[in-house]
């Protein structure tokens, strides 16, 4: 009966030592996805030069477009790393001090943000997000919150959402204080576009029709987002190759007469 009990003992010390073993080396591991980028000076001002582009030219077919005529916008995963370094950098404020080595990822299925936090060490933390698009609005549901591989429970989520949307928050509010004209309406843009997004996050769905000032106050609906992987030729030092190019799309349609008045950046 001893020799039972003290198999018993052992397997389950064996079973519990497996599941920690399992459990440390997914919190260890980094996820394949997590690269974080650097960029140069130089890189982030083309990136600056053009995300105020792309801007102008999304504020003229908001403004002066065909009515009901749908107008489509691509990010790639690699400009949505470049803008956000490149935005913190024409706020003059970097990025907060609390976040190091932020990745966007997107995939098929969901976008990623990604980073590590002052409380996880060299250990990433990602945030793993859905987003639906609803009659009236757009979601953005939390699929996950992970430290490297693993996923946290849903109570942790709950607990520590308020304080990473706060601080992102903040931190973004800060962003519309732009140090140039040029840019200003840009890192405005920016930042409330952020703003609305992390409060999605936290629960409150950002509305599919909206207007603005930027584009003279005509209204345009937000009618699809799709998240795509696609093979595109793309320049890798200096040579021309396909790659597999992650990218967000979204489409566009403006509502009622264009505005008068010329172009809008």
């Amino acid at each position: 009966m001893r020799k039972v009990i003290r198999i018993l003992i052992y397997s389950i010390l064996l079973a519990i030592l497996t599941v920690v073993v399992v459990l440390a080396a997914l919190v260890l591991r980094t996820p394949g996805w997590y690269q974080p980028r650097h960029y140069s000076d130089e890189q982030l001002n083309n990136f600056a030069n053009n995300l105020v582009s792309e801007t102008g030219r999304f504020l003229d077919q908001a403004g002066m477009g065909p009515a009901d005529e749908p107008f489509v916008v691509e990010v790639t995963e690699e400009q949505f790393n470049g803008y956000l370094h490149a935005v913190a950098k024409m706020a003059g404020s970097g990025l907060p001090s609390w976040l190091r080595d932020p990745a966007i990822v997107i995939l098929k299925d969901r976008l990623v943000l990604a980073g590590k936090h002052e409380k996880t060490g060299d250990r990433p933390i990602s945030l793993h997000l859905r987003l639906v698009v609803t009659p009236d609005a757009v979601d953005v549901r939390i699929e996950s919150i992970q430290v490297g591989s693993l996923p946290l429970p849903r109570q942790f989520i709950t607990d520590q959402l308020s304080e990473i949307r706060n601080r992102l928050d903040q931190a973004l509010r800060r962003r519309a204080e732009a140090s140039t004209k040029e840019q200003d309406r840009t890192t405005r843009m920016m930042t409330d576009l952020g703003v609305a997004f992390f409060e999605a996050i936290n629960g409150q769905p950002m509305k599919r029709t909206f207007s603005d000032a930027a584009w003279g106050n005509r209204p345009i609906r937000l009618e699809k987002i799709e998240l795509a992987e696609e093979e595109r030729e793309v320049s890798v030092s200096g040579k021309t190759q396909k790659s597999v190019v992650p990218l967000m799309r979204l489409t566009f349609v403006p509502e009622g007469a264009p505005v008068e008045g010329g172009h809008w950046h």
